[in-house]
């Protein structure tokens, strides 16, 4: 290497060092000269130490960058965990659905509507970085000016979706404490159902209910709890109903504390004639006053897209049961049947003596209570046979045959006075003797007024059961007697006529109607002398077939 490379050499390595030029280079230069460079050493001490520094300094600076990015990305990750990632949700559900998306401060993300209504809710709105209470009273506001609430439609479901509980929990209740004060301030008294939920361990049975119906997860919830308590409820109409709608009937079924769904407040039932007046509704039917039975249930149900009041009680001995649209107060069913828990009459019975002794014609008093001169024996089991007793002492409710059998007949008439009609207002489709564990019954139907009757009638005269059910016109209609056609009794006399039996001597009676076609006809079947005829008629009268045969 010559003079001028090793200059070279030095020069661009005292050019590296990061501190300024102090003239350091001509005193090596000129040393070196003066020794005529023989002696290396100074130079190559000193670009060992330079060399040493840069290595250090160059570690330095990585360390350093490294840090300063460290250093941004812990802050950056904080900011994103707390600013701008979703935290947790609150699902708002009356009919519209509006879900909100909160960060770790509880500042707005965003506000989503679930449905129509909820759109026309969120028209106009700007919620986007506000505070949760505001955003709460904002969307409450627009609920009562657009009347999704009000003081008839009371009830609004709150769902926290938040993996941490503790903290759900506690914004769960501050909610349900500010929405509450939000509608006492409009003059509202709130029904508030609110439920913390942990989206990682939802119910796939909810969110398939969810999902099916494009409802929310809490009001999923809601649906899939009362359809646990009562599984006749139809899911898909649920779906459809309000939060108010379905608070009556959570309420009605009971089910809210046993789905750890929290309420506050009762739903209004303002839309609705209300349970006390279903009541009123049923006694007043019955012929019955509130003092003399025992409610067993008053509750809200669904049933066939009609919200209607289930009411049960019993009176001496016998158990009514009655379905009540829950808006117009007309009575879509009613049934009867021996109350098995009843233990006492409400008259003046005694204790050892439930059904009261017949007096010696065998008629028993209205009231269960023992006449001074019955020795005959005792009357029905309720107590309330009216008319003659057989020869037994048991009440009737008609003039009894020699077996105390009132016969078909009377039991006819027995169901038509109990029901207050009379035999010519009527439609009758079935009138027909059965066996029920040996005993002989008689089951009479028949239409009056676009309402069905169905009753089993003892024979001792004796209500076993009784139900009417509301029809529509054309299910009525359809079984009123039309130009042309003789009608059921009718033909039940026309079948006689032609056997040559008469009706006193007749017995397993069945009479009904029957459509073969499309055609109207009657089937009449009876037993008389020992044969069974069986006989089937035209609705004007023509005998279309009929057969004898012995009766084994």
């Amino acid at each position: 290497m010559d003079n001028k490379m090793l200059e070279n050499k030095i020069k661009i390595a005292v050019d590296h060092v990061l501190v300024p030029d102090d003239g350091r280079f001509d005193r090596i230069l000129s040393e070196c000269r003066r020794e005529d460079c023989s002696n290396m050493d100074n130079v190559t001490q000193f670009e060992n130490v330079k060399a040493k520094k840069k290595s250090w300094i160059k570690w330095v600076s990585v360390a350093a960058a490294v840090a300063v990015i460290a250093a941004f990305s812990a802050f950056g990750a904080v900011y994103y965990t707390n600013n701008i990632a979703v935290a947790s949700g609150i699902v708002l559900d009356v009919n519209p659905s509006i879900e909100i998306k909160l960060n770790a401060k509880e500042k707005v993300l965003d506000v989503v509507a679930g449905n129509a209504d909820a759109e026309k809710i969120l028209d106009g709105m700007e919620l986007k970085g506000t505070d949760l209470n505001v955003t709460v009273n904002a969307l409450l506001g627009s609920m009562c000016k657009y009347g999704y609430i009000d003081s008839a439609s009371n009830s609004i479901l709150v769902t926290v979706e938040d993996d941490d509980a503790a903290h759900g929990a506690q914004m769960q209740q501050r909610i349900v404490d500010e929405i509450n004060r939000i509608l006492s301030s409009q003059s509202i008294e709130g029904a508030v159902l609110s439920q913390n939920i942990q989206t990682s361990s939802t119910d796939a049975a909810v969110t398939e209910i969810a999902d099916k119906y494009g409802i929310s997860i809490g009001k999923a919830s809601l649906v899939h709890t009362l359809i646990s308590s009562n599984p006749l409820l139809p899911e898909s109409e649920l779906a459809r109903l309000s939060i108010n709608e379905l608070n009556l009937l959570l309420e009605s079924q009971g089910s809210a504390a046993q789905s750890g769904i929290a309420a506050v407040g009762n739903a209004s039932e303002q839309a609705y004639i209300g349970s006390e007046r279903a009541k009123e509704i049923a006694l007043a039917d019955a012929g019955l006053s509130a003092e003399n039975v025992i409610f067993k249930e008053a509750k809200m149900d669904y049933d066939d897209g009609v919200v209607e009041y289930d009411i049960e009680f019993c009176a001496s001995g016998t158990e009514y049961e009655y379905s009540i649209n829950a808006s117009t107060g007309d009575i879509m069913s009613r049934d009867t049947e021996p109350c098995e828990s009843y233990g006492h009459s409400h008259g003046n019975g005694s204790s050892n003596n439930q059904s009261g002794l017949g007096n010696q014609n065998g008629q028993s008093n209205s009231d269960g209570q023992s006449s001074s001169n019955g020795q005959n024996g005792h009357n029905n089991q309720n107590g309330q046979g009216g008319g003659l007793g057989n020869q037994n002492g048991q009440g009737n409710s008609g003039n009894p045959t020699q077996n105390g059998d009132i016969g078909i007949e009377a039991a006819r008439q027995a169901a038509y006075s109990h029901a207050g009609v009379s035999s010519g207002e009527v439609t009758l489709t079935k009138s027909e003797v059965d066996y029920d564990d040996g005993r002989k019954e008689y089951e009479i139907e028949f239409y009056y007024n676009g309402i069905e009757y169905d009753y089993v009638i003892a024979a001792n005269g004796t209500i076993i059961s009784y139900e009417s059910e509301s029809k529509n016109n054309n299910a009525a209609n359809g079984n009123q007697i039309q130009s042309g056609d003789i009608g059921l009794e009718a033909a039940r006399q026309a079948a006689f006529s032609h056997a040559g039996v008469s009706e006193s001597s007749a017995y397993d009676m069945k009479a009904e109607i029957d459509y073969d076609d499309g055609r109207k006809e009657y089937e009449i079947e009876f037993k008389a002398s020992g044969y069974e005829y069986d006989y089937v008629i035209a609705a004007d009268g023509t005998i279309i077939s009929y057969d004898r045969e012995r009766d084994d």
